[in-house]
């Protein structure tokens, strides 16, 4: 009876075991029924781009053809090399542009230098000194044939006029000769006159005077008594501007005919009786 009871357990047994180990039908296919389901829309899903994705062939090269005739589908070098051939072209206009404005930036600043020459130019001939000479009075020695002749040096300008000397002679002639004269005559006169240099201050007169190198003699006098020659007087002026520039005035005065000596010998030509020459007329 033992023996019995042993069999029926171990037969019991068996079967719990078998149905432990026996797969749940109805769990397993429910889940099964999910996961096709879900590889089914994500099939569909990816079916159209897939499908609408356009491949290339042999007559697709990926760029337009130009004159250079490429074919290669590495598009994007070849659109570097467009960029970097126009930024080439544009860059010879840059340096074309450039170019025309160094030009013309040169051109302003020349522009620039020469006005302000201009104005230092006309600021300085407005502030310079100006130097005129006028006649006032002359004496003859009638007896020795000597003369003194009187000088007005004015300065007609804003600034002194420094170093100022002046020399000068007396001779009678007549304007024919004297204008041959003195266009062979050296522009240096020997200095009888002033020797020793001077200022005169701007708008100020100084007096001057010299005397004849060589003494008149008695035909001479005639002559200018006479009018048949006229008495001139000539000379410079050199003098030195508040700019360090060298000036030089030259002046030349015609006498009208001289009054007969009288018994002191010494006949006087008054300032109005003298007038200016056509010749022998300067002033720098």
């Amino acid at each position: 009876m033992l023996k019995g009871n042993w069999r029926v357990g171990a037969a019991l047994a068996g079967l719990i075991l078998a149905g432990a180990n026996a797969p749940p039908k109805q769990v397993e296919q429910p889940k099964q029924a999910a996961i096709q389901s879900e590889l089914s829309k994500a099939v569909a899903s990816e079916s159209t781009p897939i499908s609408s994705v356009r491949i290339p062939n042999d007559r697709d090269t990926g760029c337009s053809k130009g004159e250079d005739k490429r074919e290669s589908d590495l598009c994007a070098q070849w659109k570097a090399a467009d960029a970097a051939r126009e930024a080439a072209e544009y860059a010879w206009y840059t340096m074309l542009l450039g170019f025309v404005g160094t030009i013309i930036g040169f051109a302003g600043t020349l522009l620039l230098v020469f006005t302000f020459f201009e104005t230092r130019k006309t600021a300085r001939a407005e502030l310079r000194a100006y130097v005129a000479v006028d006649m006032d009075g002359m004496e003859i020695n009638g007896r020795t044939g000597a003369a003194e002749v009187k000088l007005k040096i004015c300065n007609q300008g804003q600034t002194p006029a420094f170093k100022s000397v002046w020399a000068g002679n007396v001779v009678i002639s007549t304007p024919e000769q004297l204008e041959r004269d003195l266009a062979v005559t050296p522009r240096k006169q020997p200095e009888m006159g002033r020797r020793v240099p001077a200022t005169v201050n701007g708008h100020q007169t100084a007096s001057g005077s010299f005397f004849n190198h060589v003494p008149f003699t008695v035909e001479e006098m005639k002559a200018a008594v006479s009018g048949e020659k006229s008495l001139f007087v000539f000379g410079f002026v050199w003098y030195e501007d508040a700019f360090g520039k060298k000036r030089e005035t030259v002046f030349c005065y015609q006498s009208a005919p001289l009054p007969p000596p009288n018994i002191s010998g010494k006949p006087i030509a008054q300032e109005g009786q003298w007038s200016q020459t056509h010749f022998f007329n300067d002033a720098t």
